[in-house]
């Protein structure tokens, strides 16, 4: 069985050889380990340095959360084990009595209430956006914390999945705490090679219960056939982001299976806001995007459903809004913009560019599934209206921290999150580092009845008043203002090793070891 492997995976065993030296003399060295193929690695292990997917997972292992949400944005107890809302900006937290961190000191609310205010106030933090209601973090016992909001936020319990807890005593004695972090999660950090691996074993201690995978390996293999060859050949148990063309191939192959699952990420167009100084078409040139109809006209002439058949192999859904169909306040009555390519050459000829300008579109071209194929698709059909558009294809390494700078004009990103009121406080609210409002708002998008609703909606403890709320929002975004051009949601493709292992994709893209069980 094993040559026809060999033989029907061929290419992708030559593949395999092009990783590294380093990854072969590692695999080897391991042992009885388990090794994750991730498409990438942490970018750093403070848990408020990155609001990304990747980077948070890796982190998980050795940090716990306040709360925990479940693949579907349900929150469920964790460090915080019982809460209660006091008053209208008022909330007691029960914390649990159980739980140490890696070095056997007890976690206490004082760690809890220090990692919160961290999160909300330290400068570099990537997570102020999804707790911005928060005032004060004060433990009023050891394992009894209250947290006071500036304004009512009904769903602060949900918002405190994000927020890692840290030992204050770690944090503040040793500066360089973050290259061998000490947290109270179901792993030990063992060593880490940024951006590489991240080497570890099983919290024998944990609260939750040791897992039954006591060696772990999370390891970044960029590219997707290397990772499918690194699965086939023993060298990982399980790779995340299985191509869809390659899907199928590995569900026939013997002791291999993939598990999928419907995905809170969406993939979407955005484009630049600034009137000029837009790089994506020259620092010098007035910024198409900039005018209403452009960005109208984009929206028009993207064929989704030509995307979803012809790039992602069908294994994806067109996406219509920020979030999955499944989160809660997601708006089943938006429909989708038509796909209409004559009145999109008609809108840029009425906004001024009968004969269209010329674009750099950026994108990753290891992040997402088939994301510089999707690009150079969404290139062709912005062709049709007369944007000559050039794709600039790059790792994520180097996208985002351009991103980050403002170099660009247009761009493919991906967004995942079970939480849609720190969804819309992050991306559609005017930026407003002091508030915490619009920190991953690249493009510079800013309208002020959309702040309005949304803070509304996150001060509303009534479900149906929210929810009403939050479309509003997204109708005058997403319809009218065409902040962003939803794309399609991902499904969630995982290979694995069947032979040994039983696992089950988790829509919100996570992977966590000490929920797969050896067989």
């Amino acid at each position: 069985m094993r040559a026809i492997i060999r033989s029907v995976f061929k290419p992708l065993i030559v593949a395999s050889l092009l990783l590294t030296s380093s990854l072969l003399i590692a695999s080897q060295a391991q042992g009885d380990s388990f090794t994750v193929a991730f498409q990438g690695g942490a970018t750093n292990l403070d848990p408020i340095s990155r609001l990304e997917t990747l980077t948070i997972n890796w982190q998980q292992y050795l940090f716990d959360t306040v709360t925990k949400l479940g693949a579907r944005g349900e929150v469920k107890p964790s460090i915080a084990q019982a809460w209660k809302n006091d008053s209208i900006n008022q909330w007691t937290f029960v914390i649990r009595r159980d739980v140490k961190f890696h070095d056997g000191t007890p976690l206490t609310a004082k760690d809890v209430a220090f990692s919160i205010t961290r999160a909300q106030t330290d400068p570099k933090s990537q997570f102020k956006s999804t707790i911005t209601a928060v005032k004060t973090a004060i433990a009023s016992s050891t394992y009894s914390l209250t947290v006071t909001t500036d304004r009512p936020d009904p769903l602060l319990p949900s918002h405190l999945g994000g927020i890692a807890v840290v030992s204050e005593q770690n944090v503040k004695s040793s500066p360089d705490w973050a290259q061998k972090p000490i947290g109270s999660g179901p792993y030990i950090f063992k060593s880490w090679l940024a951006q590489d691996n991240l080497m570890l074993e099983a919290n024998a201690a944990y609260w939750g219960g040791a897992p039954a995978l006591k060696r772990v390996k999370l390891l970044n293999i960029p590219n997707s056939s290397a990772r499918l060859a690194a699965l086939l050949s023993n060298q990982v148990q399980l790779a995340e982001k299985i191509n869809p063309q390659d899907a199928a191939k590995l569900e026939a192959t013997a002791g291999y299976s993939v598990s999928t699952a419907p995905s809170t990420r969406v993939i979407y167009l955005a484009m630049d806001y600034r009137k000029i100084g837009s790089s994506g078409v020259g620092v010098d040139n007035p910024n198409p995007f900039a005018n209403l109809k452009v960005r109208e006209a984009v929206a028009r002439a993207i064929d989704k459903n030509a995307i979803v058949k012809t790039v992602m192999g069908g294994l994806a859904t067109p996406a219509t809004q920020f979030v999955a169909p499944f989160v809660t306040g997601y708006d089943r009555l938006l429909k989708p913009l038509p796909y209409n390519l004559e009145l999109a050459k008609k809108l840029m000829i009425d906004a001024g560019y009968p004969n269209g300008f010329n674009l750099r579109l950026d994108a990753t071209n290891d992040r997402y599934l088939n994301d510089a194929l999707i690009a150079q698709a969404v290139a062709g059909m912005l062709e049709r209206i007369g944007i000559k558009t050039r794709v600039n294809a790059v790792s994520r390494t180097v996208l985002f921290p351009q991103l980050d700078k403002g170099d660009f004009s247009a761009f493919i990103g991906g967004w995942g999150s079970t939480d849609l009121g720190s969804t819309l406080i992050s991306q559609a609210m005017c930026k407003n580092p002091k508030e915490g409002w619009g920190s991953v708002n690249r493009v510079g998008y800013c309208n002020a009845d959309v702040d309005k609703l949304i803070l509304q909606a996150n001060s509303s403890f009534s479900a149906v008043e929210r929810k009403q709320l939050f479309s509003a929002a997204m109708r005058q975004a997403l319809l009218k203002d065409y902040l962003w051009i939803p794309l399609h949601l991902e499904n969630v493709i995982h290979g694995f090793d069947s032979r040994d292992f039983a696992y089950k994709a988790r829509g919100d893209e996570y992977i966590y070891t000490w929920e797969i069980a050896p067989r």
